[in-house]
């Protein structure tokens, strides 16, 4: 009776694993890959195998390092995929260079901030210090700066890690301060401002993007404004509600304003990014 074959190490299951998938690969991408740390070579060999089924994939794309940061990126599973089915299915063969559409995609991707890093340095909020903060930015309207606060620490924005989406409508007319309220909150929290305008607004695709499918598509106002902060927990000021178009388009704005700030919603939905994003 033969002696039963010792089971490899987990070490050399790390090793069977890198070579299998440079074994798949170009001389370009192996060469490329190879030139890598080992736990970056592991790391991308492990990604390939959980999101594709195995390492030995066929017709993984030329642009291997971009391939790589969606892989290792903290980006969910599903805009993983799609991220690396347009590169790979718009990639062509031999040394074809990637269409910038593809390339501007899997920036887009990469651009958006993880959750986990942008609540992680949030603390709890003292209304005390942050009515310091707005008399110190803001000359009189003791009214509308108490009830700020107050209005702020019952809707949860004062906890670490408050849900953002929880709204808070500042109303008034013109020229009263509401933007400068908005900033001042904002700075005394520790997070940074971002201002939609929707003065005029008349298309929702100003909110939720374009399909990617359509020539020169792009992600809304929130994605940009994710990726200009590169937070994922910003205080985004909708400023001009009440001069959003009068008409069918409008409502849909309006409409889509009101789904983004449910406290409900599990995550948004841009249609450029095609998959959820945790705002």
């Amino acid at each position: 009776r033969a002696p039963p074959k010792p089971r490899p190490t987990p070490k050399k299951r790390k090793l069977e694993m890198v070579d299998a998938m440079v074994d798949c690969l170009g001389d370009d991408d192996a060469q490329y890959i190879l030139s890598q740390p080992f736990t970056t070579r592991y790391a991308t060999a492990r990604a390939l195998a959980r999101l594709e089924g195995g390492v030995d994939s066929p017709g993984l794309p030329h642009d291997l390092p971009l391939r790589i940061e969606l892989l290792l990126s903290q980006l969910p599973d599903c805009l993983k995929r799609r991220g690396l089915e347009y590169l790979g299915t718009s990639s062509g063969c031999g040394s074809a260079p990637v269409p910038p559409k593809a390339e501007k995609y899997a920036g887009v991707l990469l651009g958006l901030p993880s959750s986990e890093n942008s609540v992680s340095g949030l603390g709890r909020a003292d209304v005390a210090a942050i009515m310091q903060v707005l008399d110190a930015d803001i000359h009189g309207n003791a009214a509308a700066k108490r009830a700020a606060v107050s209005e702020a620490a019952i809707t949860g924005h004062l906890l670490p890690g408050a849900p953002l989406r929880s709204p808070l409508a500042l109303c008034g007319p013109p020229g009263n301060g509401k933007t400068s309220i908005a900033r001042s909150l904002a700075r005394a929290l520790g997070r940074p401002l971002h201002i939609i305008p929707l003065g005029g607004a008349n298309d929702v695709a100003l909110l939720l993007g374009f399909p990617y499918a359509y020539e020169g598509s792009h992600p809304g106002a929130i994605i940009d404004g994710l990726r200009e902060t590169r937070t994922a927990a910003p205080l985004i000021l909708f400023d001009e509600l009440d001069k959003i178009a009068k008409t069918t388009k409008g409502d849909e704005v309006t409409g889509a304003l009101i789904h983004l700030v449910d406290p409900a919603l599990d995550g948004f939905v841009d249609r450029y990014v095609g998959g959820p994003v945790d705002v």
